[in-house]
């Protein structure tokens, strides 16, 4: 099954500066492959170098935050992250070495 990943935000921090300027997003990343799921917290700054397209901070919606979110360089290691572990949860690897009984106590 496919795996989908949900972003939930969670809090915002602006600068101190009174522009209303948003420089990092608290958010979690939970994924599931229909079967296991795995959720992560995470933090991620964004760049307020020459912002492009500034939206006024009472102008934000949850839609666009969350799509800052999941577009952040930090979100794809994340998500991939996340897809090695529904795997390994799937598709545990065979232990090295195995406890046995006694050969003369069965």
């Amino acid at each position: 099954m496919e795996v989908t990943h949900t972003y939930k935000v969670h809090g915002l921090e602006q600068i101190n500066d009174e522009s209303g300027t948003v420089c990092s997003i608290w958010y979690s990343v939970t994924s599931t492959d229909g079967e296991n799921s795995i959720d992560s917290a995470e933090r991620g700054e964004l760049n307020t170098e020459n912002i492009q397209n500034f939206i006024d901070f009472e102008n934000l919606t949850e839609e666009v935050v969350t799509e800052w979110a999941k577009n952040h360089e930090h979100s794809s290691r994340v998500e991939q992250s996340h897809i090695r572990y529904l795997e390994y949860k799937k598709n545990p690897p065979k232990p090295a070495t195995i406890q046995v009984d006694l050969p003369w106590s069965v």
